[in-house]
C-alpha cells in the first residue's frame, strides 16, 4: 500500500518457494522480506535469494519487522546479504527514499553488466557474458536434471584471420536461440547448449562448422564437454570447468595431440 503510490509495481507472495519462483521469472529490482512471517527462516531466505543468478549481490534485499530484532538477528541478516533492516516504528518517507537510491544503484549495475556482456563487433557474448549465462544455464540444468553441453571452436594454428570471421558469421547465423554463444577468450568461441547430450553436442558442432565456407571449414578445430549431472551447490564451479574442459580439448585439436580429428571430446587429465 505504501509502494504502489510511489511508482513501484509490487508482487506479493506468501511463501519462500513462491518468492524464489517469482524472482527467477521476473528478476526484481528490490526484494522486501517480512521477518515477522519468516522469523525462523529470514536469514536462510536471504541466502537462498542471494544465490539466485536473477538476484545475486546487485539486487537490494530489505528485511522489515514490526517487532524489534535482536542484535544477533540484525548481524545475521546483514551477513546473509540484506541491504537494509526496517524496524517499527517505520519512517515511510525514509524507506521510500532508501528504496529509490537502492533501485537506481541496482539499475546502474544492470546496465553496466549488460554492456559488459555483449561484444558489438561480433554480436555475441563477451567472455564475462558467456560465463554468466553458463552459470544460469547450469542452475537450470541442476533443477531439470538435464545435461549441459559446451563446444569451443578454435582456428587451426596456421589459419588466417578470415577463418575466425567465417566462424563468427556461422555462429551468429546458425546458432540456436536457446544456446549461449560468445567469446571463450584468446580467439576461441564457445557454445553452451542446454538439454544436450554428447551425441547432440557433436551434431551441433558439425552443423555450425558446416555453415562455413569449405576452405575456412578445413582450418577449424573444436573441443567439447558434457555435464550429465549438475548439482545445485556446484553450478559456479561447473560453469568454469565445462568451458575450460572444452577449451583444452579444442587446443589439443589445433595441436594435433591426443588423437586425430577436428573435433575432440574432453577426456580428462
Amino acid at each position: 500500500s505504501l509502494l504502489g503510490p510511489a511508482g513501484y509495481h509490487v508482487v506479493r507472495v506468501a511463501t519462500v518457494d513462491d518468492a524464489v519462483q517469482d524472482a527467477r521469472a521476473q528478476g526484481p529490482d528490490v526484494v522486501l522480506l517480512h521477518a515477522d512471517l519468516l522469523r525462523s527462516d529470514a536469514v536462510a531466505t536471504c541466502r537462498r535469494l542471494r544465490d539466485l543468478p536473477e538476484v545475486g549481490h546487485r539486487t537490494p534485499l530489505v528485511v522489515s519487522s514490526t517487532t524489534p530484532m535482536t542484535q544477533a538477528e540484525r548481524r545475521d541478516a546483514l551477513r546473509a546479504g540484506a541491504w537494509h533492516l526496517a524496524e517499527a516504528p517505520f519512517n515511510t518517507e525514509d524507506l521510500i527514499l532508501r528504496l529509490k537510491v537502492f533501485v537506481e544503484a541496482k539499475r546502474e549495475a544492470d546496465a553496466y553488466r549488460d554492456s559488459a556482456q555483449w561484444d558489438p563487433a561480433t554480436g555475441l557474448y563477451t567472455v564475462v557474458g558467456l560465463r554468466r549465462r553458463t552459470v544460469e544455464m547450469a542452475s537450470r540444468a541442476a533443477r531439470t536434471r538435464e545435461p549441459l553441453a559446451c563446444v569451443v571452436f578454435a582456428p587451426a594454428a596456421t589459419a588466417p584471420g578470415a577463418v575466425l570471421d567465417a566462424l563468427v558469421r556461422a555462429l551468429r547465423e546458425l546458432g540456436r536461440r536457446s544456446d549461449a554463444i560468445g567469446s571463450a577468450g584468446h580467439g576461441l568461441f564457445g557454445v553452451v547448449a542446454p538439454a544436450t547430450p554428447l551425441a547432440g553436442a557433436t551434431r551441433m558442432a558439425e552443423r555450425l562448422a558446416g555453415g562455413m565456407e569449405p576452405d575456412a571449414r578445413t582450418q577449424l578445430r573444436a573441443g567439447l564437454d558434457v555435464a550429465t549431472s549438475v548439482k545445485v551447490d556446484e553450478t559456479d564451479q561447473l560453469a568454469v570447468q565445462l568451458m575450460e574442459h572444452a577449451r583444452v580439448a579444442a587446443v589439443e585439436a589445433t595441436r594435433g595431440t591426443n588423437g586425430n580429428g577436428w573435433l575432440r571430446e574432453y577426456r580428462g587429465g
